[in-house]
């Protein structure tokens, strides 16, 4: 053991080099796996945005993004054509309940600004319907002109949701409040629904139910959003693949200094 001891201590340097390697090696294999997941997504979603065309007709077509109406002053129900063939026969299983794994706030814009307006607490239970369609609820909210930015009718609980009009496939503003919120703090929210289904949401799978909305409306020839576009660009493997170069540099140096300096 005291043998074992003194060539950990004389070749410490080595050692803390293998596990920067192996660390650059495991971020560049998940890196490998989330682009293999990402292509059916990313080729979609390219044929989405070449051949979405604003000036082709479409009896179901909305102006109001083309035109940047404020979000506020939209007529939403413009975006019925959103929930057509999402909606069915109801299966056994009404909705999915799952507890909040952080705080969820949800904002207002106060000349510019997102001021937070309203926070949903961490372990907070909520609900997603699984055979109703309610466009601006959840995760089916609307893309902003702001990247980053989605506009939302904040998640509630089941019982209060089955009270809504069975009709609506867009919420009114008139009678909901929408907010702001961020789409990086639904992507833990995400993630916590798949764990209460016993699986691990992958990134194609987080787009999947974040940016339904902002497809359909890209394929209406309605509006392209930026974090559509963002969801194909190569940008989004950067922090992988850097975290995975510096930690071979970090090898690269520690392994040449135990070989100048073997203690």
């Amino acid at each position: 053991m005291k043998k074992l001891a003194r060539w950990a201590n004389q070749n410490l340097r080595f050692l803390l080099s293998t596990l920067f390697l192996l660390f650059a090696l495991l971020l560049l294999l998940g890196t490998f796996f989330q682009i293999k997941d990402d292509q059916s997504w990313n080729r979609s979603v390219v044929q989405d945005i070449e051949d979405c065309n604003p000036d082709s007709w479409n009896r179901k077509k909305s102006d109001q993004y083309w035109n940047q109406v404020p979000m506020e002053q939209m007529d939403l129900s413009d975006f019925a054509f959103l929930g057509e063939g999402l909606t069915g026969f109801s299966p056994k299983k009404l909705s999915f309940n799952w507890r909040l794994p952080a705080d969820l706030t949800y904002y207002r814009d106060v000349e510019g600004d997102k001021v937070p307006a309203l926070t949903l607490k961490k372990g907070t239970m909520v609900s997603w319907p699984i055979y109703r369609y309610f466009g601006g609820y959840g995760f089916d909210s609307f893309p902003t002109y702001e990247a980053g930015w989605w506009y939302a009718v904040p998640f509630t609980s089941e019982d209060v949701y089955r009270e809504w009009d069975i009709d609506f496939y867009i919420l009114p503003q008139d009678r909901f409040d929408y907010y702001y919120v961020r789409l990086e703090d639904l992507k833990p929210v995400v993630r916590a629904l798949y764990r209460e289904n016993g699986n691990r949401a992958t990134s194609r799978q987080i787009k999947i139910q974040l940016l339904t909305v902002d497809r359909r409306l890209a394929a209406y020839n309605t509006f392209i959003s930026a974090d559509l576009r963002a969801s194909i660009f190569p940008a989004q493997y950067l922090p992988n693949f850097t975290a995975a170069a510096l930690c071979l540099l970090a090898a690269f140096l520690l392994f040449r200094a135990q070989l100048k300096h073997p203690r």
